[in-house]
């Protein structure tokens, strides 16, 4: 993607990639920690423009939404890293791609210009929570007709077959899981499987739309920078800058 050249060089002069990456094969017992490391390393193999943190051990600026739990695979961790400079989606994907480890996927990203001169609004404090899929082995089943107290800790839940598909907001999903294992007397990893299936984002009043509130101003995190992007043009006037690769 080039930049529109309406853009005014002097306050757009960072472009972010909010991208999702998948975490399976083994990644799953990645701790926090390690995979900061694993996707620093990756950044430097890459040899994309990246901005970098300032000080004596300067590393590629590196931001993921939440922390996951070890254990857990994902379809969709959210992060977001800085370039000087524009670079193709696939491009970024490709070299990304040789660089990271098997077990860790880029699925999705998007880029827009950012500016030095306003406050960017982080991931953590846009979080709102997850969608988690918890797939129960042989003798731990869901009763059926009864409504387990833990449910209380998600927003939308599912059951389907031996299946629990939930909707839960950051800071419920340990409640969700300390409740499965204790209405089963079992540590969790005996009693199921579990996958993250979506990251959600809540929407700042700034950015919701007419009409729109409480739960309803919960959306996916390339939603919601769409209409950051949106506001920035309106507001500065540059072009169409926003765009999605998925798959990349």
């Amino acid at each position: 993607m080039r930049l529109n050249a309406s853009v005014n060089t002097f306050y757009f002069n960072i472009i972010k990639r909010v991208f999702s990456f998948s975490k399976s094969g083994g990644a799953e017992f990645l701790p926090h920690l390690g995979l900061i490391e694993t996707l620093h390393k990756s950044f430097l193999r890459s040899g994309l423009p990246f901005v970098y943190t300032e000080g004596f051990n300067p590393l590629p600026r590196l931001e993921l939404a939440a922390s996951l739990s070890i254990g857990i695979t994902s379809d969709e961790e959210i992060a977001s890293c800085l370039l000087e400079e524009s670079v193709e989606g696939d491009t970024f994907a490709a070299a990304l791609g040789r660089a990271l480890p098997g077990y860790i996927r880029v699925k999705e990203a998007c880029i827009f210009p950012v500016t030095r001169q306003i406050k960017r609004e982080s991931l953590a404090s846009l979080l709102w929570g997850s969608e988690y899929r918890f797939s129960f082995r042989s003798g731990y089943e869901l009763p059926h007709g009864e409504t387990p107290e833990f449910l209380q800790y998600t927003q939308q839940y599912r059951i389907e077959g031996d299946e629990l598909t939930a909707m839960v907001p950051f800071g419920g999903d340990r409640k969700l899981r300390d409740g499965i294992a204790e209405f089963f007397g079992k540590p969790l990893y005996e009693c199921a499987g579990i996958h993250k299936v979506k990251t959600f984002a809540a929407v700042p009043e700034a950015y919701a739309l007419p009409g729109e509130s409480g739960a309803a101003r919960v959306t996916g995190f390339f939603e919601l920078y769409r209409r950051i992007a949106e506001r920035n043009r309106a507001i500065w006037g540059t072009g169409n800058l926003f765009s999605v690769e998925k798959n990349v």
